[in-house]
């Protein structure tokens, strides 16, 4: 499935699900608690060294926040293909001395 049919995907459920028209101000928040499960998922596999999320769930975590995300764009008139690729473009100019 592309980034395009992914978000026409998403549009078309929630839709269906009765979310259209939720403020975009709901769905940031919404984004925002599903990022705090994400990141107690991540907590909890970097505490018990495991290399797997099955047993917390790392992937449907992944899964809620990218809905939220395609919510957004698809919200905001988003093309986030287009968007990832303009924003690639501009990072490849970049200077990216990281330092670990």
């Amino acid at each position: 499935m592309t980034i395009a049919e992914l978000q026409l995907y998403i549009r078309d459920m929630l839709d269906e699900r009765g979310f259209k028209g939720q403020s975009l101000s709901r769905t940031f928040l919404g984004l925002v608690e599903e990022v705090g499960e994400l990141a107690e998922v991540i907590k909890n596999l970097e505490k018990s060294n495991r290399n797997k999320g099955k047993e917390f769930d790392l992937s449907g975590e992944i899964a809620d926040v990218l809905i939220y995300i395609l919510d957004i764009a698809c919200e905001c008139d988003i093309d986030v293909a287009k968007a990832l690729e303009q924003k690639e473009a501009e990072n490849r100019l970049r200077d990216w001395n990281v330092k670990n």
